[in-house]
């Protein structure tokens, strides 16, 4: 047997223990202890191996684990690990609101919102439209858990008008709602009409230069 094909038989060895590791982890579902242990397992072998994106999905499960085990530090710790390691677009987006979750959770929503923005201004630099829209989202939920509906208000606006500008008509559809659901929480009926209207006269021009397929 040569280098090649012993390192190959390491690394199967190594995905099966990943995967023993795995099925027990869902076997354990009311264990968030035995979870934990069998995540930092597979973090250690993905990353011995290399392997950011199954890394990223490992320190995902062991911050969810010590989340439920009302370890609010070392779960939003993973979690950013988590974000380090990942390159998928819809992943960073939860993982953000799974720390802003642990951060409100331990009454720091003010830490909750500077974690969202510095997201956000990653999604920037990184001309992440899709990320942008998706932050600005969850930092409007974040300020609305804070009372403070106006600033809500300009950021659900934001992501409509982003997701609108570039041509994704399903986030534009997505932040219509939460706009028009907004501005009916906030007894502005005549506002949420408006930007429905605007929409469907604007939704023909808008499927034509849709980016989101």
């Amino acid at each position: 047997m040569n280098y090649q094909a012993a390192g190959n038989l390491s690394y199967d060895t190594l995905l099966g223990k990943a995967n023993f590791n795995d099925a027990n982890r869902l076997l354990n579902t009311g264990n968030p202890r035995a979870q934990r242990d069998y995540a930092q397992s597979n973090v250690t072998i993905f990353e011995k191996e290399g392997k950011p994106a199954e890394a990223a999905n490992a320190y995902r499960q062991l911050g969810n684990s010590l989340f439920l085990e009302d370890n609010k530090k070392e779960a939003i710790d993973n979690y950013k690990k988590a974000i380090e390691k990942s390159e998928n677009t819809g992943e960073i987006s939860e993982l953000s609101k799974a720390i802003s979750d642990a951060y409100v959770a331990e009454d720091n929503v003010d830490a909750a919102i500077r974690n969202s923005e510095a997201i956000l201004d990653k999604a920037k630099a990184d001309q992440n439209t899709e990320l942008q829209i998706l932050q600005l989202q969850d930092l409007a939920r974040l300020y609305l858990s804070d009372q403070q509906p106006d600033k809500t208000g300009q950021l659900l606006e934001e992501a409509y008008m982003l997701a609108f500008r570039s041509g994704n008509t399903s986030r534009a559809k997505d932040c219509l709602l939460a706009l028009t659901d907004y501005y009916k929480r906030q007894r502005k009926d005549a506002v949420a009409i408006s930007r429905y209207d605007s929409f469907l006269h604007n939704l023909d021009s808008l499927i034509r230069t849709d980016s989101s397929w």
